[in-house]
Protein backbone atom coordinates (compact mmCIF):
# COMPACT_ATOMS: atom_id res chain seq x y z
CA UNK A 1 0.00 0.00 0.00
CA UNK A 2 3.08 2.24 0.84
CA UNK A 3 3.91 2.32 -2.76
CA UNK A 4 0.68 2.98 -4.08
CA UNK A 5 0.44 6.06 -1.61
CA UNK A 6 3.68 7.25 -3.18
CA UNK A 7 4.48 5.80 -6.41
CA UNK A 8 1.95 6.87 -9.27
CA UNK A 9 3.56 4.49 -11.46
CA UNK A 10 3.29 1.61 -9.33
CA UNK A 11 -0.21 2.22 -8.27
CA UNK A 12 -1.54 2.55 -12.21
CA UNK A 13 0.52 -0.09 -12.65
CA UNK A 14 -0.96 -2.15 -10.14
CA UNK A 15 -4.46 -1.11 -10.61
CA UNK A 16 -4.51 -2.00 -14.28
CA UNK A 17 -2.88 -5.21 -13.45
CA UNK A 18 -6.27 -5.79 -10.82
CA UNK A 19 -8.35 -4.74 -13.44
CA UNK A 20 -7.33 -7.45 -16.19
CA UNK A 21 -7.75 -10.11 -13.11
CA UNK A 22 -11.18 -9.02 -13.21
CA UNK A 23 -12.23 -8.76 -16.44
CA UNK A 24 -10.93 -12.88 -16.50
CA UNK A 25 -13.07 -13.98 -13.28
CA UNK A 26 -10.99 -12.64 -10.36
CA UNK A 27 -8.19 -12.51 -7.91
CA UNK A 28 -9.83 -15.38 -5.64
CA UNK A 29 -8.49 -18.40 -7.51
CA UNK A 30 -4.87 -17.07 -7.82
CA UNK A 31 -2.80 -18.14 -4.99
CA UNK A 32 -0.35 -15.66 -5.07
CA UNK A 33 -2.28 -12.67 -5.52
CA UNK A 34 -1.60 -10.44 -2.05
CA UNK A 35 -4.67 -10.02 -0.41
CA UNK A 36 -6.02 -8.17 3.20
CA UNK A 37 -7.23 -10.50 5.68
CA UNK A 38 -11.08 -11.70 5.58
CA UNK A 39 -12.29 -11.83 8.40
CA UNK A 40 -15.23 -13.74 6.90
CA UNK A 41 -13.38 -16.46 5.73
CA UNK A 42 -12.19 -17.01 9.18
CA UNK A 43 -14.46 -19.78 10.65
CA UNK A 44 -13.78 -22.80 11.00
CA UNK A 45 -17.33 -24.34 9.74
CA UNK A 46 -16.68 -22.37 6.44
CA UNK A 47 -18.39 -25.08 3.45
CA UNK A 48 -20.87 -24.86 1.45
CA UNK A 49 -23.68 -22.60 1.56
CA UNK A 50 -25.11 -22.79 -1.50
CA UNK A 51 -28.54 -23.45 0.48
CA UNK A 52 -28.24 -20.19 3.00
CA UNK A 53 -29.66 -16.90 0.97
CA UNK A 54 -27.97 -14.17 1.50
CA UNK A 55 -30.31 -10.91 1.44
CA UNK A 56 -28.28 -7.51 1.84
CA UNK A 57 -28.72 -4.13 2.06
CA UNK A 58 -26.98 -1.10 1.01
CA UNK A 59 -26.87 2.40 2.38
CA UNK A 60 -24.16 5.45 2.65
CA UNK A 61 -24.15 7.77 5.74
CA UNK A 62 -25.82 11.38 5.09
CA UNK A 63 -22.06 12.67 4.70
CA UNK A 64 -20.90 10.07 2.32
CA UNK A 65 -24.15 10.90 0.71
CA UNK A 66 -23.52 15.03 0.38
CA UNK A 67 -19.98 14.19 -0.61
CA UNK A 68 -20.88 12.41 -3.59
CA UNK A 69 -23.36 14.72 -4.43
CA UNK A 70 -20.92 17.83 -4.11
CA UNK A 71 -17.86 15.72 -5.99
CA UNK A 72 -19.70 14.02 -8.73
CA UNK A 73 -19.15 14.54 -12.46
CA UNK A 74 -20.85 14.08 -15.56
CA UNK A 75 -18.19 11.90 -17.02
CA UNK A 76 -18.68 7.74 -17.70
CA UNK A 77 -15.31 7.11 -16.08
CA UNK A 78 -15.55 7.29 -12.48
CA UNK A 79 -13.49 10.93 -11.28
CA UNK A 80 -14.16 11.59 -7.65
CA UNK A 81 -13.10 9.41 -5.44
CA UNK A 82 -17.06 8.18 -4.00
CA UNK A 83 -17.57 7.32 -7.87
CA UNK A 84 -14.00 5.30 -7.59
CA UNK A 85 -15.29 3.22 -4.44
CA UNK A 86 -18.72 2.71 -6.18
CA UNK A 87 -17.14 1.37 -9.33
CA UNK A 88 -14.12 -0.71 -7.46
CA UNK A 89 -16.54 -2.25 -5.43
CA UNK A 90 -19.59 -2.90 -7.98
CA UNK A 91 -16.49 -4.84 -9.99
CA UNK A 92 -15.62 -7.25 -7.26
CA UNK A 93 -19.47 -8.22 -6.46
CA UNK A 94 -19.90 -8.62 -10.69
CA UNK A 95 -17.43 -10.77 -11.23
CA UNK A 96 -17.70 -12.87 -7.82
CA UNK A 97 -21.53 -13.43 -9.07
CA UNK A 98 -22.78 -11.83 -5.83
CA UNK A 99 -26.18 -11.05 -6.53
CA UNK A 100 -28.43 -9.74 -3.91
CA UNK A 101 -31.50 -9.16 -5.54
CA UNK A 102 -31.73 -12.99 -6.02
CA UNK A 103 -30.70 -14.08 -2.42
CA UNK A 104 -32.01 -17.65 -3.03
CA UNK A 105 -30.12 -17.94 -6.05
CA UNK A 106 -26.93 -16.32 -7.16
CA UNK A 107 -27.25 -14.41 -3.76
CA UNK A 108 -26.36 -16.98 -1.60
CA UNK A 109 -24.18 -17.23 1.11
CA UNK A 110 -21.43 -18.90 -1.22
CA UNK A 111 -21.11 -15.85 -3.82
CA UNK A 112 -21.38 -13.30 -0.45
CA UNK A 113 -18.29 -15.13 0.68
CA UNK A 114 -16.59 -15.26 -2.79
CA UNK A 115 -17.61 -11.10 -3.01
CA UNK A 116 -15.81 -10.89 0.33
CA UNK A 117 -12.43 -12.61 -1.06
CA UNK A 118 -12.78 -10.30 -4.05
CA UNK A 119 -12.21 -7.21 -1.88
CA UNK A 120 -9.85 -7.95 0.03
CA UNK A 121 -7.68 -8.97 -3.19
CA UNK A 122 -8.16 -4.99 -4.22
CA UNK A 123 -4.83 -3.26 -3.70
CA UNK A 124 -5.51 -0.18 -3.26
CA UNK A 125 -8.01 -0.67 -0.62
CA UNK A 126 -7.15 -0.68 2.71
CA UNK A 127 -8.24 -2.42 5.39
CA UNK A 128 -8.58 -0.45 8.83
CA UNK A 129 -10.50 -2.72 10.87
CA UNK A 130 -11.59 -6.10 11.49
CA UNK A 131 -13.99 -7.87 14.52
CA UNK A 132 -16.50 -10.13 15.78
CA UNK A 133 -18.73 -8.97 17.94
CA UNK A 134 -20.72 -11.03 20.71
CA UNK A 135 -23.89 -9.81 20.27
CA UNK A 136 -26.48 -10.86 23.72
CA UNK A 137 -30.09 -10.01 23.32
CA UNK A 138 -33.43 -12.28 24.83
CA UNK A 139 -36.05 -10.18 23.32
CA UNK A 140 -38.20 -11.83 20.41
CA UNK A 141 -39.23 -8.39 19.15
CA UNK A 142 -37.71 -7.99 16.08
CA UNK A 143 -37.33 -3.99 16.50
CA UNK A 144 -35.19 -4.79 19.40
CA UNK A 145 -32.88 -7.56 17.44
CA UNK A 146 -32.51 -4.77 14.97
CA UNK A 147 -31.49 -2.06 17.38
CA UNK A 148 -28.81 -4.91 19.30
CA UNK A 149 -27.35 -5.31 15.41
CA UNK A 150 -26.89 -1.66 14.93
CA UNK A 151 -25.70 -1.06 18.57
CA UNK A 152 -22.74 -3.29 17.67
CA UNK A 153 -21.92 -1.73 14.59
CA UNK A 154 -18.38 -0.44 14.53
CA UNK A 155 -17.05 2.48 12.91
CA UNK A 156 -20.09 4.89 12.86
CA UNK A 157 -21.07 7.62 14.99
CA UNK A 158 -24.04 7.68 16.98
CA UNK A 159 -26.14 9.86 14.47
CA UNK A 160 -24.72 7.45 11.49
CA UNK A 161 -26.05 4.59 13.36
CA UNK A 162 -29.55 6.30 13.47
CA UNK A 163 -29.37 6.83 9.76
CA UNK A 164 -29.09 2.78 9.26
CA UNK A 165 -32.28 2.66 11.30
CA UNK A 166 -34.53 2.47 8.23
CA UNK A 167 -32.25 0.36 5.66
CA UNK A 168 -31.44 -2.76 8.70
CA UNK A 169 -35.61 -2.91 8.61
CA UNK A 170 -35.72 -2.62 5.09
CA UNK A 171 -33.43 -5.54 5.20
CA UNK A 172 -35.40 -7.27 7.68
CA UNK A 173 -38.59 -6.97 5.76
CA UNK A 174 -36.90 -8.20 2.51
CA UNK A 175 -35.33 -11.17 4.21
CA UNK A 176 -38.71 -12.16 5.89
CA UNK A 177 -40.65 -11.89 2.36
CA UNK A 178 -38.37 -14.80 1.39
CA UNK A 179 -39.25 -16.71 4.68
CA UNK A 180 -41.54 -20.15 4.39
CA UNK A 181 -42.88 -22.82 6.63
CA UNK A 182 -39.88 -24.63 7.21
CA UNK A 183 -37.05 -22.83 9.31
CA UNK A 184 -34.08 -22.05 6.39
CA UNK A 185 -30.66 -19.70 7.26
CA UNK A 186 -30.31 -16.33 5.86
CA UNK A 187 -27.14 -14.35 6.32
CA UNK A 188 -28.42 -10.71 6.94
CA UNK A 189 -25.67 -8.37 5.31
CA UNK A 190 -25.75 -4.43 5.58
CA UNK A 191 -23.01 -2.58 3.22
CA UNK A 192 -22.72 0.99 4.53
CA UNK A 193 -20.94 3.83 2.70
CA UNK A 194 -19.24 6.26 4.88
CA UNK A 195 -16.46 9.29 5.11
CA UNK A 196 -13.73 8.34 7.28
CA UNK A 197 -12.27 10.51 10.09
CA UNK A 198 -9.10 8.90 9.24
CA UNK A 199 -9.33 10.17 5.73
CA UNK A 200 -10.98 8.91 2.57
CA UNK A 201 -14.12 6.78 2.26
CA UNK A 202 -15.05 3.48 3.40
CA UNK A 203 -16.96 0.53 3.40
CA UNK A 204 -18.59 -1.29 6.26
CA UNK A 205 -19.61 -4.69 6.09
CA UNK A 206 -21.60 -6.30 8.74
CA UNK A 207 -23.12 -9.87 8.81
CA UNK A 208 -24.94 -12.38 10.56
CA UNK A 209 -26.80 -15.52 10.35
CA UNK A 210 -30.49 -16.00 11.83
CA UNK A 211 -32.93 -18.92 11.26
CA UNK A 212 -36.08 -17.47 10.02
CA UNK A 213 -39.72 -18.98 9.06
CA UNK A 214 -43.27 -17.90 8.47
CA UNK A 215 -45.95 -18.96 10.80
CA UNK A 216 -49.32 -20.14 9.79
CA UNK A 217 -50.21 -16.84 9.38
CA UNK A 218 -47.93 -15.31 7.36
CA UNK A 219 -46.34 -13.28 9.91
CA UNK A 220 -42.51 -13.85 9.15
CA UNK A 221 -40.39 -14.96 12.55
CA UNK A 222 -36.96 -14.66 13.26
CA UNK A 223 -35.50 -17.36 15.15
CA UNK A 224 -33.83 -15.65 18.56
CA UNK A 225 -30.94 -16.81 20.64
CA UNK A 226 -29.37 -15.19 23.79
CA UNK A 227 -26.38 -14.41 21.82
CA UNK A 228 -25.24 -13.96 18.15
CA UNK A 229 -21.86 -13.17 16.22
CA UNK A 230 -21.44 -10.32 14.40
CA UNK A 231 -18.58 -9.98 11.82
CA UNK A 232 -17.68 -6.90 10.18
CA UNK A 233 -15.05 -5.44 8.38
CA UNK A 234 -14.13 -1.15 6.98
CA UNK A 235 -12.01 -1.51 3.61
CA UNK A 236 -10.74 2.41 3.19
CA UNK A 237 -10.08 4.51 0.26
CA UNK A 238 -7.82 7.42 0.55
CA UNK A 239 -7.66 10.37 -1.61
CA UNK A 240 -3.85 9.60 -2.57
CA UNK A 241 -4.89 6.08 -3.32
CA UNK A 242 -7.38 6.85 -5.88
CA UNK A 243 -6.09 10.17 -7.46
CA UNK A 244 -2.70 7.57 -8.71
CA UNK A 245 -4.75 4.80 -9.70
CA UNK A 246 -7.71 6.63 -11.26
CA UNK A 247 -5.42 6.53 -14.73
CA UNK A 248 -6.39 3.03 -14.86
CA UNK A 249 -10.38 3.62 -14.26
CA UNK A 250 -10.02 5.70 -17.50
CA UNK A 251 -12.16 2.98 -19.71
CA UNK A 252 -14.50 1.79 -16.78
CA UNK A 253 -18.06 2.62 -17.00
CA UNK A 254 -18.68 4.60 -13.15
CA UNK A 255 -21.42 3.00 -10.72
CA UNK A 256 -23.62 6.52 -9.46
CA UNK A 257 -24.14 5.85 -5.92
CA UNK A 258 -28.32 5.29 -6.55
CA UNK A 259 -27.22 2.03 -9.12
CA UNK A 260 -24.66 0.91 -6.45
CA UNK A 261 -27.57 0.69 -3.83
CA UNK A 262 -30.01 -0.51 -5.98
CA UNK A 263 -27.20 -3.23 -7.01
CA UNK A 264 -26.74 -4.01 -2.93
CA UNK A 265 -30.21 -4.10 -1.96
CA UNK A 266 -32.53 -6.95 -1.84
CA UNK A 267 -36.08 -5.81 -2.57
CA UNK A 268 -39.28 -7.77 -0.86
CA UNK A 269 -40.24 -10.97 -2.83
CA UNK A 270 -43.08 -10.10 -5.40
CA UNK A 271 -45.87 -12.02 -4.61
CA UNK A 272 -44.91 -12.92 -0.73
CA UNK A 273 -47.88 -12.51 1.80
CA UNK A 274 -45.34 -12.62 4.82
CA UNK A 275 -45.51 -9.77 7.05
CA UNK A 276 -41.93 -8.77 9.55
CA UNK A 277 -43.25 -9.41 13.02
CA UNK A 278 -42.90 -6.26 14.97
CA UNK A 279 -42.21 -4.39 12.10
CA UNK A 280 -45.03 -3.77 9.83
Amino acid sequence: MENILNNPDYAVKKAQEWIEHIEKGGTRFLKDWKRSDNIFMNFPDVGDYSDIQSPANGAATGNYARLNQDSSSSLKYPLSITEGLQTVINMARSVSGYNPLDPQGQGNKNNFLSFTSELSGVPFLSLLSTSVQNVIQKSHNADVLINSFLENFLGLSYQEKEQMKIPLRQLAIAALSYAGKRQTQSNFVQSVLATSPKGGVSVFLYWSEFTISASPDDKGIIEFKSSYLLPQAEYNLRYESWINVRPAFEKAQKVSLEDWMNSMTTRRKQGSNVRALCIE
